[in-house]
């Protein structure tokens, strides 16, 4: 069993039957198709623009280079140092909330999150 993915413009017929002959030659059939074309658009936009938030000095939740620095040297100088150091409360909240939620809440609230901050990051963008 395998799974192959293929850049298809959902809007061309002739896209999506070429795409279906290239499967047809390598696997003899079409097993399952999937299309999340404008899912993944708007939820890699939303990633893009969280992790690039993310990274502004001073945005909610991050780490000032002050305090990279302190938690490294306390790494660097404790004689067992944890494996991980969680940066600020926005981290901490989801990793606990990970904990507390079932599996399909979490990530059904995660993918929602990240899927409207990409609609309006693209919106903004047009």
């Amino acid at each position: 069993m395998g799974c192959e993915t293929l850049r298809i413009d959902v809007t061309d017929d002739l896209s999506i039957q070429e795409a279906v002959r290239t499967i047809e030659k390598k696997h003899a059939a079409v097993g399952i198709l999937v299309n999340n074309a404008a899912i993944g658009k708007e939820l890699m936009a939303g990633v893009h623009k969280v992790a690039n938030d993310a990274i502004k000095e001073g945005a909610p939740g991050t780490w000032t280079p002050e305090q990279v620095a302190n938690v490294t040297y306390k790494a660097a100088t404790t004689r067992k140092p944890k494996a991980r150091y969680r940066p600020g409360m926005v981290s901490k909240a989801l990793i606990y909330s990970r904990y507390l939620l079932p599996y399909r809440m979490w990530d059904s609230m995660f993918v929602n999150t990240l899927t409207k901050q990409g609609r309006k990051f693209l919106a903004v963008k047009q």
